[in-house]
């Protein structure tokens, strides 16, 4: 279903009312995050495994980058990070230097892998939260068609978007967040508006345009639930394991953590998906779009 750009809308957006699960009309954040409960909820069997293996993977990079140079034990004891007492300046010279060396590469290719996967999981929940704008009942077969033909369009435009982020960030932190803004709604674009790389990319500056303040504190409120979420699994786990083994206890929390995200993840990218949706009921009429294309034809 490709849902391209809509004239502003010129009446009442469709009058509010819900044919599927959540309104037809601009929507409140509480009803955001309810709506993307209720698609992840849905859709859980592609959103979570999905979800699951880019949290594998960028855990497993970084494990494996530590334990190549030979730090991954100290990482998981504390030590990597650890300040001496009372520390000269050829001490933290030292420190600095181990950190540039073993741990900085680690974080970076494993942040990379998740900002990367970021755009593709939530392009991946925009089919499905566009059929439930009109249908409580919508399968897993129906909103992956809607993916054909745009798998490497959204594959490219996480690639496109997860190195903007990580560059600007590496630069210089500013410019990283300006990015993120700016091309949050990517994914959703390139799975939806049958566009070309180029083209989705710069969709996403246009959609995100004027609302960038939302989808800020938007997402940002979703990444605290999220990340608090898995603070506490972890933690309760953490309690559990034997620290006697710090290897042993890293890996049995980490895997607990990326347990818990595949999760969160299925929900926080469906909350991307009901933020894109959202704009484009505010600005470009797509409540009246969704409705019609729901209701009955001559051809029905």
């Amino acid at each position: 279903m490709s849902l391209p750009p809509y004239p502003p809308p010129s009446g009442p957006t469709n009058g509010g009312r819900q044919l599927g699960l959540y309104p037809l009309r601009p929507l409140r954040i509480g009803e955001i995050f309810a709506a993307a409960v209720r698609v992840a909820w849905r859709h859980l069997t592609v959103l979570a495994p999905l979800a699951l293996l880019a949290g594998v993977v960028a855990l497993g990079v970084q494990f494996s980058l530590l334990a190549s140079s030979g730090s991954l034990h100290d990482y998981a004891s504390g030590q990597l990070l650890a300040i001496p007492v009372n520390p000269t300046q050829a001490d933290l010279n030292a420190l600095v230097d181990r950190l540039v060396r073993d741990y900085l590469p680690a974080v970076l290719v494993s942040s990379l892998i998740s900002l990367i996967a970021g755009p593709i999981l939530a392009g991946i929940a925009t089919p499905f939260a566009a059929l439930g704008a009109t249908s409580t009942v919508s399968t897993n077969g129906a909103g992956l068609a809607r993916l054909r033909g745009r798998w490497g369009v959204l594959l490219g435009s996480g690639v496109v978007v997860g190195l903007a982020i990580a560059v600007g960030s590496v630069l210089l932190v500013v410019p990283g967040i300006m990015a993120w803004l700016i091309l949050l709604p990517a994914g959703p674009v390139a799975a939806m508006e049958g566009s070309t790389l180029g083209d989705s990319i710069k969709r996403a500056a246009v959609v995100s345009k004027g609302f960038k303040g939302r989808l800020f504190g938007v997402s940002i409120l979703s990444s605290l639930i999220s990340g608090a979420i898995a603070l506490v699994v972890s933690s309760i786990v953490g309690r559990l394991v034997s620290t006697e083994q710090p290897i042993s206890h890293l890996v049995v929390t980490s895997v607990a953590t990326v347990l818990v995200g595949a999760l969160t993840v299925a929900w926080s990218s469906s909350v991307v998906a009901m933020l894109y949706i959202d704009i484009r009921i505010r600005r470009e009429g797509l409540a009246q779009a969704l409705a019609a294309a729901a209701g009955p034809s001559r051809f029905s």
